[in-house]
């Protein structure tokens, strides 16, 4: 199912303030949300660094489309009509990427008597010479999935598997992303430890009820939108 990006920011800041006081009321749920985004997009983007190093030195394997663990993906249903689906969020996109690897697989809904692939700009000539079968083609493009299809229904919806946006390079967040279930509580708890590294001095409460000081740096919040 998954949660929205705001929902981690709103649990890391309950959880925080249940465990750490601040001298002032420097933090706002923005700091959160905004730490939160920062944590899940580096979280992916090192997974794809790691497997993306390993796909080029596999001289066997030359696909260069790095595949993620299912339970850190995010699902959205998309309706198709002439063709193409509109995406409702965001997919992210990696430094180094040629891909489209925030586009990991697509399931068909209904029909469910089809067979996707991935295809790429220079497959586009092929589709007139292939007989029509239940195999269907597509591809990601502006923001849709364009559909080049031989199959004798019609495409209705289809299931799309991905890598959520959570920020655009110009830094804005989507609070309303969905981050997949297997991704919250590490969102949560790497969200936390990050607002511990930021102004103002937290203060620990511990059982004892004895307060113990942790000092922190400063955070740009002109960041956050």
């Amino acid at each position: 199912m998954g949660v929205s990006l705001k929902y981690i920011g709103q649990a890391a800041m309950d959880n925080y303030f249940r465990d750490y006081k601040p001298n002032t009321g420097f933090f706002e749920l923005n700091d959160f949300i905004f730490r939160a985004a920062a944590t899940i997009s580096s979280f992916y983007q090192k997974i794809y660094d790691v497997n993306y190093q390993e796909l080029r030195q596999d001289k066997i394997n030359k696909t260069e489309l790095v595949s993620f663990d299912p339970d850190i993906l995010s699902v959205q249903e998309m309706e198709i009509k002439d063709n193409e689906a509109k995406l409702k969020f965001p997919v992210m996109s990696f430094l180094s990427d040629k891909s489209s690897t925030g586009y990991q697989f697509l399931l068909p809904i209904k029909p469910k008597e089809v067979t996707f692939e991935r295809s790429s700009m220079d497959d586009l000539w092929v589709y007139q010479y292939v007989p029509k079968t239940s195999r269907v083609f597509w591809r990601p493009q502006g923001g849709k999935i364009k559909f080049f299809k031989n199959f004798n229904g019609g495409l209705i919806t289809a299931e799309l598997y991905y890598i959520p946006s959570v920020m655009n390079s110009e830094g804005e967040i989507f609070g309303d992303a969905i981050i997949p279930d297997g991704l919250m509580e590490m969102a949560i708890n790497g969200t936390i430890a990050a607002m511990r590294q930021v102004l103002p001095q937290t203060v620990k409460e511990t059982n004892d009820l004895n307060q113990n000081s942790i000092m922190q740096s400063e955070i740009n919040k002109e960041a956050v939108k």
